[in-house]
């Protein structure tokens, strides 16, 4: 019998070791209650950690802050983890900040080789600037031809010109030479008679 109440007790410590293992370490903190008296209207900010240093407020993170009576006063979250109450009525409320404590936990390893893949959103803006560039491309590619087929045309047609002109002056300098041998000739043949 005195084992069987051994055993009991033995049984009884065991579940009462595992349920004091399953609660959580906030169970234990220390309860201070800071008042704050506020008007309607006015703010403070809510966020000092007592006696925990900079480093290990790193490790504080998801923070939620409630407030037991919207009503009385309203709470926003800033990013540092404190809070702004604001009053908004008359009556007292309490403040509530939960929050998980992070520690020894390293960020998971980068993989090199990963992939992204588009949205359709992403893939139909690529494939838009792809043909657009096309579009550009093939714009300057025909201004380019228009261009080299502009300059060879008013080449072609310079060249022309150049050669009608000489063409023009070689004639009117052999009808002048033949004019100047023919009266020279003619005075001549009077000399001579």
């Amino acid at each position: 019998m005195a084992r069987k109440k051994l055993q009991k007790l033995f049984a009884l410590l065991l579940t009462f070791s595992m349920t004091m293992s399953l609660l959580g370490v906030t169970a234990f903190a220390e309860d201070e209650d800071d008042v704050y008296l506020l008007e309607v209207g006015q703010t403070t900010t809510i966020g000092n950690y007592t006696g925990v240093s900079q480093q290990d407020r790193e490790k504080y993170t998801n923070h939620q802050w409630e407030t037991s009576d919207p009503k009385v006063a309203t709470v926003e979250c800033n990013e540092d983890g404190a809070v702004t109450v604001t009053g908004v009525g008359e009556g007292k409320v309490t403040i509530t900040h939960r929050y998980d404590v992070v520690e020894g936990l390293e960020p998971p390893p980068v993989n090199p080789q990963s992939v992204q893949v588009p949205t359709p959103e992403q893939t139909e803006q690529t494939e838009q600037t792809e043909q657009t560039e096309q579009t550009e491309q093939t714009e300057q590619t025909e201004q380019t031809e228009q261009t080299e087929q502009t300059e060879q045309t008013e080449q072609t047609e310079q060249t022309e010109q150049t050669e009608q002109t000489e063409q023009t002056e070689q004639t009117e300098q052999t009808e002048q030479t033949e004019q100047t041998e023919q009266t020279e000739q003619t005075e001549q043949t009077e000399q001579t008679e």
